[in-house]
């Protein structure tokens, strides 16, 4: 059920700064994802890697579409959470993660 690996692939990065800066945060969100249940991990691949919405999810979940929303949301708002803490433990400026 996971999301970690090379099934996401980093964009393109204009310098190495920022290819450095994305690969980072790329690593961040995998180490956040980690911290999650197999089953939220597996309904956020489902939405983000396999690009489906949140009416295709709920039968291979087996469950209803508003419920998919309701764990989506409360998931990303985990991540969030979780991606804030440990970057405030290191000294780098918190940036926005943008889920778009």
């Amino acid at each position: 059920y996971g999301l970690v690996g090379s099934e996401m692939c980093i964009r393109d990065s204009s310098t190495p700064e920022a290819s450095v800066l994305q690969t980072e945060r790329w690593a961040r969100i995998q180490q956040s994802m980690q911290t999650l249940s197999p089953r939220e991990q597996h309904i956020i691949a489902l939405k983000f890697g396999g690009e489906l919405t949140n009416r295709a999810i709920a039968p291979i979940i087996v469950t209803s579409e508003n419920n998919v929303a309701v764990i989506l949301y409360r998931t990303m708002r985990k991540l969030r959470t979780h991606l804030e803490r440990e970057q405030g433990s290191v000294s780098t400026p918190k940036r926005s993660i943008g889920y778009g």
